[in-house]
């Protein structure tokens, strides 16, 4: 899948997603480019998924979230051409967990992002 592809069919994203975010993932994949056509924005990842499966255009989610709506068969994923897109991440926890965060953080530093055949 490229940029052009999402070009000409509606996206489909969380109305839950912060501004900023929107703005991050709006440059990254489509530059100074207008979109041209409004997203469709839904609150609830079920209504993503259901949207899409209907045919009104693409979700645009992370691959973990999706992978559990593939088993059906009626929907696939497709990683964008290029570049994986890398966002930061943080861990929230307690100071008195302190060490068992540094060990997550590593052990997620080092995994490789999955990405679904089809």
């Amino acid at each position: 899948m490229t940029r052009r592809d999402l070009l000409v069919h509606p996206l489909i994203v969380s109305s839950q997603t912060p501004e900023a975010e929107q703005r991050w993932f709006g440059a990254r994949v489509f530059g100074k480019r207008s979109l041209g056509i409004a997203p469709i924005r839904l609150p609830l990842t079920e209504a993503m998924i259901d949207a899409a499966r209907a045919g009104m255009g693409v979700a645009v989610m992370s691959e973990w979230i999706a992978g559990p709506y593939l088993d059906h068969g009626d929907l696939v994923v497709r990683r964008l051409s290029g570049r994986a897109l890398m966002r930061p991440w943080r861990l929230a926890f307690r100071p008195e967990l302190r060490e068992a965060a540094r060990c997550l953080g590593a052990a997620l530093e080092r995994a490789a992002p999955r990405v679904q055949s089809a």
